[in-house]
């Protein structure tokens, strides 16, 4: 069994969260004063489900263990790896804006401020880079570092 030598998760910004639940109460209120209680009530329970479950969903997972990078459902042998380099605030907004790479694997949230840019040694890999957000990139370049 492989032990993990790295895990973070990082959840899902309250701004996104509130812009959500938010927009699910106002539509919610729309309707309620067009057709009444009963709808309104439908709308606001569905509405509820599905933000909880993109909620759910919208985790950002990042686990490393002896033999494994995984992000989510993307996982990559560690021998794969090259170079790790950390984007603090001012390179990840470059790197995720006018240096955007389509051919990168892009493992992050619109809402994850940091990260590290890892590259992809397997030529059988269409990525030349993954693209990682983290709220702890040194960390993160550390464990990925360690054999």
């Amino acid at each position: 069994m492989n032990r993990s030598t790295y895990n973070e998760q990082i959840l899902p910004s309250v701004g996104a969260s509130f812009a959500l639940i938010s927009l699910a109460i106002a539509t919610s209120f729309t309707l309620w004063a067009a057709v009444g209680d009963l709808p309104a009530a439908g709308l606001l329970l569905i509405s509820l489900i599905l933000i909880t479950i993109w909620w759910r969903r919208a985790i950002h997972k990042i686990t490393i263990d002896k033999d494994f990078l995984a992000i989510n459902q993307a996982k990559i042998e560690r021998k794969f790896l090259g170079t790790v380099t950390i984007l603090e605030r001012g390179d990840w907004l470059i790197a995720r804006g006018v240096k955007f790479d389509p051919h990168a694997f892009h493992a992050h949230k619109f809402w994850m401020k940091s990260g590290v840019e890892v590259e992809i040694l397997d030529s059988r890999d269409p990525h030349p880079s993954w693209l990682i957000g983290s709220k702890r990139p040194q960390e993160l370049r550390d464990a990925l570092a360690k054999d």
